[in-house]
């Protein structure tokens, strides 16, 4: 999981992270996926005394993790929220709706190409 402060950063950096990805896990036979998703997270330390550690939480976080989930290697999958905002930039392709855990109704993504 990373974390940027717009969806173009967040994109930027998945196709830097999917081409190096790529490159290495070819040589293994195996492929990773990228979900990108916008939105308000609450971020901070989290956990007790002993053992503490800095994230960010909340629904958004749990759709792109939907989002990657549903991506095929080498792919990069976005949200419908992330098209919305940058649909003039992007060539991309409708896929399939997607059933989530926890979201009464299907995401609507779309495939970056």
């Amino acid at each position: 999981m990373a974390i940027y402060a717009t969806p173009q950063q967040g994109i930027a950096a998945a196709k830097s992270m999917s081409k190096a990805a790529l490159e290495m896990l070819e040589l293994y036979g195996i492929g990773a996926g990228c979900g990108v998703h916008c939105g308000s997270v609450i971020e901070g330390l989290f956990g007790g005394a002993d053992v503490r550690t800095y994230t960010v939480i909340g629904d958004v976080v749990n759709t792109a993790k939907r989002l990657e989930s549903a991506t095929p290697g080498g792919a990069i999958t976005i949200s419908d929220a992330v098209y919305q905002r940058m649909s003039q930039n992007l060539r991309v392709e409708p896929c399939e709706p997607i059933v989530a855990k926890g979201k009464t109704a299907a995401l609507i993504a779309w495939r970056l190409i």
